[in-house]
């Protein structure tokens, strides 16, 4: 097998990048030629190694399933009761499954590392020209998704290597690293969305019980952290929660206890109760006829639109995923680039699930596929 070339590889991980960071790089230009810029830089470097990549049977694999996929999406769209026949519906699922199946081919284009900087990189941009107010935006909706939502990824990357990098505590990785999470936790603190600060912090505290449970030589170590992390969090939501100019968590304390007046929890229900009802699925995009709107939560707007077959074989995917990451903590020494990814991946898969639609999944579900196979090709075991 051919080493990939340095051109293959930086278009591969740029390509990577834009995907993922697609909503906030709109915030400079905003056009669909930024989402389609993503799939032609993969679809350039499938075609340069398309011979390779074929002739790898894991690779033609994963091309049936994309085909079935497509077709599935076909039968749906065209005999589902209550689909919605649009154009801009049919490019967007499309544009994610073929992504999706590009990212799982040309897994070893990408370098994940480099990936994770840019995605640090861009947070903490974000956060400064949000500290500066330099940034040019309308709407609570677009301030979260262009502003929140990559400074999240940031602040997530950024705790990941700080946390788990093997160079010393003054290393300029470490340092970069908490420059990192100051800035974009101060961007965030006066900011609107709560979810940018909570899930970072929950996805942390998920990979500090992955090594309490599974990294049995440092188990001690990581119960120490865990305690010290959780009296940390309750004094400083303390200290914050005084202060009027943090925002997001005063959004959070006051949302506590409140959750039935949320508009998505009414579509939870009204959507649960349709499945009931239909649990073959009422066709693509059907939530918008439905419940006025989509759900904020793929497990559902899956089951919804198409039934819980598909639901159950996501949730077999998503459970593989979790599995492979838990597995991570066992391998010593522990990987800091493959863990950074996942928890990146763990961010915005809980973002999707309460924010966002299936249509625009392919940010968390590219991360996802992209660590399973970056996870393999590390040699662990399957």
């Amino acid at each position: 097998m051919l080493k990939p070339s340095k051109l293959d590889q930086i278009t591969a991980t740029l390509a990577m990048f834009i995907l993922v960071s697609s909503p906030s790089v709109k915030v400079f230009y905003s056009s669909t030629l930024i989402n389609i810029s993503a799939l032609v830089l993969l679809l350039f470097v499938y075609f340069r190694n398309m011979q390779e990549v074929v002739a790898l049977r894991f690779n033609r694999k994963i091309f049936s399933y994309y085909l079935i996929s497509v077709l599935l999406f076909f039968s749906y769209l065209l005999f589902g009761k209550n689909s919605l026949q649009d154009f801009e519906g049919i490019f967007r699922y499309i544009y994610l499954l073929t992504s999706l199946y590009l990212v799982a081919s040309l897994d070893k284009y990408i370098l994940h590392k480099q990936l994770i900087w840019g995605i640090v990189a861009w947070g903490l941009l974000i956060g400064v020209l949000k500290l500066v107010n330099l940034l040019n935006y309308s709407g609570a909706g677009q301030t979260y998704l262009t502003v929140g939502l990559p400074m999240g990824a940031g602040l997530t990357g950024a705790l990941m290597t700080f946390a788990y990098t093997k160079e010393s505590v003054l290393s300029r990785r470490r340092l970069l690293s908490l420059v990192a999470i100051i800035v974009i936790m101060s961007a965030l603190l006066i900011s609107r969305g709560r979810s940018n600060i909570l899930y970072p912090a929950v996805v942390f505290i998920i990979t500090l019980g992955c090594n309490f449970f599974f990294n049995k030589k440092e188990r001690l170590k990581y119960a120490v952290i865990m305690i010290f992390t959780a009296i940390m969090t309750i004094f400083s939501l303390g200290a914050l929660m005084s202060n009027n100019e943090y925002k997001s968590i005063n959004r959070l304390t006051e949302s506590v206890g409140n959750v039935e007046e949320e508009a998505r929890y009414a579509k939870w229900v009204r959507s649960i109760q349709l499945i009931s009802e239909n649990p073959f699925g009422y066709g693509v995009d059907s939530c918008y006829e439905l419940i006025g709107n989509y759900p904020h939560n793929i497990f559902i707007e899956i089951t919804l639109s198409f039934g819980v077959i598909i639901f159950i074989l996501f949730l077999v995917f998503v459970t593989g995923f979790f599995r492979a990451f838990t597995n991570v903590f066992s391998k010593i020494p522990l990987e800091p680039g493959l863990i950074t990814v996942g928890a990146i991946a763990i961010y915005f898969f809980l973002s999707w699930n309460t924010s966002f639609d299936l249509g625009t999944a392919y940010i968390p579900l590219s991360l996802m596929l992209l660590f399973i196979r970056k996870k393999k090709a590390n040699g662990y075991e399957k």
